[in-house]
């Protein structure tokens, strides 16, 4: 069987590709703090609740550069829930946490990542945020952190609803230390499965960075 696509087929295919994203009809739900390169609000998801409600989460963006440390902006600045009561039309901020809301005193966060809200199985709710914190590389990679960056990993808060999601309920869930081929853990994805395990994907970075 051919596995060629005809001209037919590449035309099809892009219609039904454009019907699905089609970003001339895009509209911005969350303004970045500033309409300007390197400014953004997302990297999270959006969950419909029992009740219809739909929440979203993500981060602000500010400007810099992750080769580079905080030398060259503020980066992830902000992580923030709304939550949208008219089907989307509109979203308002419920909650927010800042770096500082979300450091310990042995993990100082430098940038907040990507991050993922879910409905864990107990009907309590989950938010998943990968951060920058200001660790060195273990021993024998040391040399290859950049000065004003840490490291990457994923920690969870959890609460009844998304706006009642508890700071004080932080706790770690990824950190890689014994490889350093996968140092850097951040962005996840979360999901559950019908016999109630919750299941996490993330991306990985080696200490170089490459």
């Amino acid at each position: 069987m051919s596995t060629t696509l005809t001209d037919t087929h590449r035309a099809a295919l892009k219609r039904f590709l454009l019907a699905l994203v089609d970003q001339s009809r895009a509209r911005v739900l969350v303004e970045p703090n500033r309409r300007s390169a390197g400014f953004w609000f997302g990297g999270g998801n959006v969950v419909r609740d029992r009740d219809g409600v739909l929440w979203l989460c993500g981060r602000y963006r500010n400007v810099g550069d992750s080769r580079t440390g905080l030398a060259a902006g503020e980066r992830g600045l902000e992580c923030a829930v709304f939550a949208s009561r008219d089907g989307g039309q509109s979203f308002q901020k419920v909650v927010r946490w800042s770096k500082a809301d979300l450091s310990r005193p042995d993990a100082e966060v430098v940038s907040i990542e990507g991050t993922a809200l879910h409905l864990a199985a107990d009907g309590q709710w989950e938010l998943f945020i990968s951060t920058e914190k200001a660790w060195e590389y273990p021993e024998e990679v040391r040399d290859y952190r950049k000065p004003g960056c840490g490291v990457w990993s994923i920690d969870c808060l959890r609460g009844p609803s998304p706006d009642r999601l508890d700071s004080a309920s932080l706790r770690p869930v990824l950190r890689e230390t014994a490889d350093a081929a996968y140092l850097h853990a951040k962005d996840p994805v979360v999901y559950g499965l019908p016999d109630g395990s919750t299941h996490l994907m993330f991306c990985s970075h080696p200490y170089c960075w490459s």
